[in-house]
């Protein structure tokens, strides 16, 4: 929901992935929601470095430091049932749990031609910020004295916009509360789906998301280019020092597929945790 009291400029109202009611008990992939709640709860939390077979520009890809865990990244593959994102069924435990703290999906540009990816990275920072307000309402005041003290920050570039709107008021808020380093905050969960940012780098994978519908190739052309600066925008912004200096409850869930290249760039950073999602081995 939207605040009133904060600027709601780029703001992207955003719905919950719903759970089918049909869906198949089998594709709940409970390890993968047992690998996450690891993550959101273990401080010493580390991936085994075989796991992956995402290629790398590193000869030995960076693994992360346990204090800067908290992006972390789930690939899969987009067209495959084997081994796809139970994303509702994560969202539904996150829920649950009480530790969700938003969700943010980047839509398909094919759907709706206005919304496109560079627009949709825009309205990362002032979206998050309303969602970190309902989900911790005693952190409101704090923010809308942040967006009081800097009003102009809603147009700087996305690093600083997300420092002045989210990070600080983050830190004062946490900081200024009573006993707050003896009772620490639940953890905050951060879901961003990437499912449709579609790998702009090979022409292979990109015309295989783009699907069997023909499209103007002008339009595709510029839809690759919007996905690129978008891709290339939220790597910069989630290796930045304004996300992992955030304190230590608020997490950042990445869901991708493999065509992307999100999960290579970000592995190559050294900066998030990135795990491919395996197949589901079925015995007959």
């Amino acid at each position: 929901m939207a605040h009133p009291e904060l600027s709601t400029m780029n703001f992207l109202p955003m719905d919950l992935p719903e759970l089918a009611l049909n869906a198949d008990t089998q594709n709940d992939r409970g390890d993968l929601i047992k690998l996450v709640s690891e993550w959101v709860f273990s401080s010493s939390f580390q991936l085994d470095p075989s796991n992956s077979n995402l290629e790398s520009h590193l000869n030995s890809p960076q693994t992360p430091k346990s204090t800067n865990s908290n992006v972390f990244c789930l690939v899969s593959e987009a067209e495959s049932d084997l081994n796809s994102l139970p994303t509702p069924r994560l969202m539904d435990c996150l829920n649950d749990m009480g530790y969700l703290g938003g969700y943010f999906c980047f839509a398909s540009s094919r759907n709706d031609p206005a919304r496109t990816s560079q627009r949709e990275i825009d309205a990362l920072p002032i979206t998050l910020t309303h969602q970190a307000c309902t989900v911790e309402p005693d952190a409101l005041k704090t923010f809308i004295n942040a967006f009081a003290k800097d009003p102009w920050a809603v147009n700087e570039n996305m690093e600083k916009r997300f420092e002045a709107l989210f990070t600080s008021p983050m830190k004062a808020f946490v900081i200024g509360r009573p006993g707050y380093a003896w009772k620490p905050l639940d953890p905050m969960v951060f879901v961003l789906d990437c499912n449709n940012l579609v790998d702009t780098s090979s022409p292979v994978e990109s015309h295989k998301n783009l699907g069997k519908k023909k499209s103007d190739p002008e339009d595709a052309v510029k839809r690759e280019k919007d996905e690129r600066l978008a891709l290339a925008r939220l790597v910069e912004w989630a290796t930045s020092r304004v996300v992992h200096t955030l304190p230590a409850h608020v997490k950042f869930l990445i869901l991708a597929n493999k065509g992307s290249g999100l999960g290579n760039l970000l592995r190559d950073k050294g900066t998030a945790f990135v795990y491919e999602v395996q197949p589901i081995v079925s015995y007959v």
